[in-house]
């Protein structure tokens, strides 16, 4: 007889928002023309090109002397996340059975942060050399709802319960907000279940700057998932 138990993972919060968030390279001239105008501007001008029209013929080329659209632009990040959850929300885990049905659910809103990674810009400094701030970005964010329905994390055990301390996630921190970025359970890091179909929203930003190119490698998700230190975690067990 089988013994296994099954356990959805969803941000508790009803049409979560989020967003598709791509970042990428892009020249110093384009950084240096952009961040002195408005960011409507600049989104219209992306929405241009992403439209096969020629936008603003008086900006610089976004890389290599070439325009692309907008989310092709994500040689540094390129993902479909929610916020992170509040702490009043939290997340909700369904148990559910063999056919897919709904038998049971909590909800859990005091899992561990493992990890926080950082992709933020600065501004060019016209007026003084920068650098430290070598690489030139274009971080580009268009808004989705839904994400509690797209966004889902599986966990299946050998019949014993779905245990709430064992719940722990990282957060991608940028220049437009804080996403969720992995879910783990007893250390282990979920594979998203991707069901699809999100709806967009009005909401879009797009930001240009500057960063070290350390941060690159230093700040990717492969690498903070490399160098994960599981101590805060296992502290935060003890209290609870």
């Amino acid at each position: 007889m089988d013994k296994k138990r099954k356990f959805k993972i969803t941000v508790n919060e009803f049409r979560a928002e989020g967003g598709e968030l791509v970042i990428g390279t892009v020249s110093v001239e384009f950084v240096e023309y952009w961040q002195e105008r408005n960011e409507n501007e600049l989104i219209e001008h992306l929405e241009s090109i992403a439209d096969g029209e020629e936008g603003d013929a008086n900006s610089p080329p976004m890389r290599e002397g070439k325009n692309f659209p907008w989310n092709e632009c994500e040689d540094v990040e390129h993902t479909l996340s929610p916020y992170i959850p509040s702490s009043e929300n939290g997340f909700k885990v369904e148990e559910i059975n063999a056919t897919g049905d709904v038998i049971n659910e909590k909800q859990v809103t005091d899992a561990v942060i493992v990890y926080g990674r950082e992709r933020h810009i600065d501004q060019i400094n016209m007026d003084e050399e920068n650098p430290d701030n070598d690489v030139s970005l274009l971080i580009s964010l268009r808004g989705e709802r839904g994400l509690n329905e797209t966004n889902s994390w599986l966990v299946e055990t050998d019949g014993e319960d779905f245990n709430p301390k064992k719940l722990a996630y990282g957060v991608l921190e940028t220049s437009v907000g804080e996403f969720l970025d992995s879910v783990f359970y007893d250390k282990k890091e979920l594979v998203v279940d991707d069901e699809g179909g999100t709806q967009g929203t009005s909401h879009r930003v797009a930001l240009v700057g500057v960063t070290r190119s350390s941060w690159i490698k230093e700040e990717s998700k492969a690498n903070t998932l490399k160098n994960l230190d599981w101590e805060n975690y296992d502290e935060e067990l003890k209290k609870k």
